[in-house]
């Protein structure tokens, strides 16, 4: 595998400036999500 290992350093960013959150499992590995419907 190749890669800069920017990729999820972005989606972490991009999911705080929009109030969510971002979690992860092993076996088998799962990202999962979290957005706000609104920002208040």
């Amino acid at each position: 595998m190749e890669g800069t290992g920017l990729g999820l350093a972005s989606v972490k960013s991009i999911i705080d400036a929009h109030k969510g959150t971002i979690s992860v499992k092993n076996d088998p590995v799962t990202f999962t999500i979290t957005l706000p419907k609104s920002i208040s």
